[in-house]
């Protein structure tokens, strides 16, 4: 706006067209060629195609910029105290009737589960056969009421699809023109929406004192409690808050998870297969959602060229690492626990099994965790300009996709072995708790024993202005 002497106005209409620019590529090169393909293969009129093209690719362009605006009204809204309050209230309620589908999901799916028939070395492949299909069968009963919205004839792609085998009809004319019109209207409305000037309200000051109590439970460096009172005040934290409150496919997986084992108990062995997906799919992901979504907040390069303040105090970028590790698990673990809690109780689970449970979790906690911090330890990067630079750079990303598919497709399931040993009569029952509560969770504490002082070692050497390369 300075260097082109332009209004707000002006300047929004630009950022928006970049955004329609830059959100078109994804149509032309990836539906487009889908959509050709499907009409060559189905015999379709070329007039019908060509109409579906054109019609498609305009609600593509206005929906993305209703989304625009949408968003951008979202984010300046929240700057107040009961829009923030009103986000809130509105995530909250989001996770509940996740949660709640999830579990009501999961109980439907459990009686099916139970009769999971490779269990034992023996398999009937015909009792499998008709496991499948009894499956299929379930699947479609919990999907029947989504079926008749998605059917419904006024649905934009239903009207499309009316439009590429039946052509321009007068009443999907009509159709078209009223979604068409409200997308309009609503553009309109949107955009001319005024943010009066008000005074911003900073929403995590009781997290703060809260940070304060927790820091004294979750040892670790003092200096973490005023890293934490300068994130918590940030616009980057206010505009992620929501994972926080765990990610959505958190909550699914722990509401399926407890739905399926409301008719299982522990007698039952994939009453157990169950149980090692909550041991460490659930704990991955929910590590992973929250550091990808803070990753300025937590990786050791989201200092950026402010870590020059903490070499020319004689500080090496380790004590970054602690301070910003001691920040993550202060930040996400409470949470992770209160949710093993109540999934205690939902599930009634004998309290044994309970506090193994969640000693195992809190351990596999810290190895995960210790693992996305890898790829801001191996390639960091402080001289961006911006901190949402700072998942582009090549290197880094490569580091960490290895990491991530080994995690998903060689650790997590190498992790779950001796599940799988249990389910084909190779362990009994009392060996199969302790090898994969007992012997896997001190593995894990043995690799993240032997994990940070090869990071200390490595970040201490790296804490050169040379090395940094600001």
């Amino acid at each position: 706006m300075i260097k082109l002497k332009i209004k707000q106005r002006k300047a929004n209409i630009f950022l928006y067209l970049e955004s329609i620019v830059w959100d078109t590529k994804d149509f032309i090169f990836n539906y487009i060629p889908i959509l050709l393909a499907l009409g060559v293969v189905t015999g379709v009129n070329k007039v019908y195609l060509a109409s579906l093209l054109i019609l498609t690719l305009g609600s593509y362009l206005l929906l993305t910029l209703l989304v625009s605006i949408v968003h951008n009204n979202y984010m300046k809204l929240q700057h107040y105290k009961w829009n923030f309050f009103l986000r809130l209230l509105t995530n909250l309620i989001l996770r509940l009737l996740i949660v709640y589908t999830a579990f009501f999901v999961g109980k439907m799916s459990s009686p099916w589960i139970k009769e999971f028939p490779l269990t034992s070395n023996n398999v009937n492949y015909e009792h499998y056969n008709e496991w499948i299909n009894e499956g299929v069968d379930v699947i479609s009963s919990i999907l029947a009421p989504l079926s008749n919205i998605f059917l419904h004839p006024y649905m934009p792609y239903n009207v499309f699809s009316d439009i590429l085998f039946n052509g321009l009809q007068l009443h999907a004319l009509l159709k078209l023109a009223m979604f068409f019109i409200g997308v309009i209207v609503l553009l309109s409305i949107l955009s001319k929406m005024n943010h009066h000037r008000r005074t911003p309200y900073y929403p995590f000051k009781r997290i703060e004192a809260f940070n304060t109590l927790l820091s004294k439970v979750i040892p670790g460096t003092s200096y973490t409690t005023i890293l934490a009172k300068h994130h918590y005040r940030t616009d980057y934290l206010r505009y992620r808050f929501p994972v926080v409150l765990g990610s959505f496919l958190f909550w699914v997986i722990w509401g399926v998870i407890t739905g399926l084992l409301q008719s299982l108990d522990q007698s039952e062995e994939i009453y157990f297969l169950i149980m090692s997906f909550y041991l460490f799919f659930l704990t991955y992901f929910y590590v992973y959602s929250i550091f990808t979504e803070l990753n300025g907040m937590f990786s050791v390069d989201g200092e950026g060229k402010q870590v020059i303040t903490y070499l020319l105090n004689g500080k090496s970028l380790w004590d970054v690492f602690k301070y910003r590790f001691h920040l993550f698990a202060l930040t996400s673990l409470p949470l992770f626990i209160v949710a093993d809690i109540l999934f205690f109780f939902v599930n009634q689970m004998p309290l044994m099994l309970s506090i193994m449970t969640l000693l195992l979790h809190i351990i596999s906690f810290f190895f995960f965790a210790l693992l996305m911090f890898l790829p801001g330890v191996l390639r960091p990067h402080f001289n961006y300009e911006n901190i949402e630079q700072l998942d582009d750079y090549p290197d880094k990303k490569i580091v960490a996709d290895v990491i991530r598919f080994a995690t998903v497709g060689l650790m997590v399931p190498l992790l779950m072995l001796p599940t799988a040993l249990f389910l084909v009569d190779s362990i009994g029952v009392s060996s199969y708790i302790v090898i994969q509560w007992g012997m896997v969770g001190m593995i894990l504490l043995l690799f993240v024993g032997i994990a940070l002082p090869l990071v200390s070692k490595l970040l201490v050497k790296k804490s050169s202005f040379e090395q940094i390369n600001l």
